[in-house]
């Protein structure tokens, strides 16, 4: 793509199939430069205004992602995506409420997105409203009862919210269902550490 570029200069499509690759790749700066150049050549083109929002917020430029992300959810209010993209933008900026409206506004287009769901859960606990992330966690168990990593979520939101034995049974489960989970086995000598099984903890 870089190569083809350097004939066709102007070529939309290609300089946002290669901004893509970039972030994807894990280089938000050289996404930045070539998706900076395809915005001057087509505004308000939603793909490349969300890509370059996500390049920003993956650069740690809040501002100027949550910018190019609102332009998005003006182009296109009823996008799922465009909401749940400027939800991230403002959770990194820290305004939760803020992420929850947009999340509800995009669970509302996208019902079973279950990535909609695990970010409205993130942003409910950063908030502090504990019990909601539990009742959204606890429709999702019930749907998929043996997901170790939504019991692992699961337990992560009951104890936040105070309940401390649910937590450690919803990681036991989980650990049996997928008993080489890093992140269960961290939660759980956690837990061991706070209640001073120091060699359970250990093993």
């Amino acid at each position: 793509l870089q190569e083809y570029l350097k004939f066709e200069h102007d070529d939309i499509s290609a300089m946002r199939l290669l901004g893509a690759l970039e972030l994807q790749a894990g280089d938000p700066i050289a996404a930045n430069v070539i998706l900076s150049e395809a915005n001057r050549l087509q505004r308000n083109n939603p793909t490349i205004l969300t890509l370059l929002g996500m390049a920003f917020l993956e650069m740690g430029n809040i501002d100027k992602a949550n910018y190019y992300l609102e332009q998005v959810t003006k182009l296109i209010p009823d996008s799922s995506e465009g909401l749940t993209n400027l939800a991230r933008g403002k959770m990194a900026a820290g305004s939760f409420d803020d992420a929850i409206n947009n999340l509800l506004k995009a669970e509302q287009h996208n019902l079973d997105s279950l990535d909609v769901k695990l970010l409205l859960v993130r942003a409910y606990q950063k908030s502090r409203q504990f019990d909601s992330a539990v009742e959204i966690m606890q429709k999702l168990i019930q749907q998929e009862p043996n997901n170790a990593f939504l019991l692992t979520t699961y337990g992560t939101a009951v104890g936040l919210a105070g309940d401390h034995a649910t937590a450690r049974k919803s990681y036991e489960k989980a650990l049996k269902n997928d008993p080489k989970s890093i992140i269960t086995l961290i939660h759980l000598s956690r837990m061991d550490v706070i209640e001073g099984h120091t060699e359970k903890a250990i093993n």
